[in-house]
């Protein structure tokens, strides 16, 4: 398991949810925000559901990482809170530009 160091912790009871900003040491490439996500709620001993990450800050050749998130206490305040936002692939693009291009030059040609 990975040790954060908790730099600064706020908690905002009106909104139910603590405001962190910990220094995460780590190997190798950066964390991406869901290892991240996973590894604070495990710390935290919350649901990964209830822990928002929203910056992961490094700095070039320094392998500290300075991590800002909260952690709500329902996943469903987390939910009505943030804008949370699912990366999607992007879609690779078939043959229809050709047809398009080769309509365009016909065009062009008459």
């Amino acid at each position: 398991m990975v040790e954060f160091k908790i730099i600064s912790q706020q908690n905002n009871k009106v909104i139910g949810r603590k405001e962190i900003i910990a220094e995460l040491p780590f190997q190798g490439p950066t964390p991406s925000l869901k290892d991240v996500q996973n590894w604070l709620a495990k710390d935290q001993k919350v649901d990964s559901k209830q822990v928002i990450v929203h910056h992961v800050y490094t700095k070039f050749g320094v392998t500290k990482a300075v991590v800002h998130a909260r952690i709500y206490d329902s996943s469903d305040t987390a939910k009505f809170l943030e804008k949370i936002e699912e990366v999607k692939p992007k879609e690779v693009k078939t043959e229809a530009p050709k047809e398009e291009t080769a309509a365009k030059a016909e065009t062009k040609a008459k």
